[in-house]
């Protein structure tokens, strides 16, 4: 680090801040997708379509987070695979599409949740 320059070091600290605030925010966001798992596997309410909503635009917002800082988290090693990642959002995309509750489900609890959770854990590690 300390052949880095003043632009550089301002850079990496705004990924540090950022990171920082993403594993918080990961935290709410986790128990949205739990709970919206858990809606879209029988536990349907009224707001479960708006509250999906919500869910997927924090969602959105993380991966913008990760994708400024993914080359930071695998600096040293290859903790977050790009394409590994782009297949649990695919499969997220396909079930919306297919307008399937127990797909919607099964995804966000079998794949989406693992790499939020998976995501959380390497931008812990990264801003120690």
């Amino acid at each position: 680090m300390s052949d880095m320059n003043t632009e550089e070091m301002d850079y990496r600290s705004q990924q540090i801040e950022a990171l920082q605030v993403m594993v918080e925010y990961n935290e709410k966001l986790m128990k949205g997708i739990k709970t919206s798992a858990e809606e879209f596997g029988g536990e349907r309410k009224s707001d479960t379509d708006e509250f999906f909503k919500q869910v997927i635009d924090g969602i959105n917002w993380m991966l913008n987070v990760l994708n400024a800082c993914l080359p930071f988290i695998n600096e040293k090693q290859t903790v977050i695979d790009k394409d590994a990642a782009n297949a649990v959002i695919k499969k997220l995309e396909a079930a919306i599409q297919g307008n399937d509750d127990a797909a919607k489900s099964r995804v966000l609890s079998e794949d989406m949740l693992p790499f939020v959770s998976k995501v959380t854990e390497a931008a812990q590690v990264t801003i120690q």
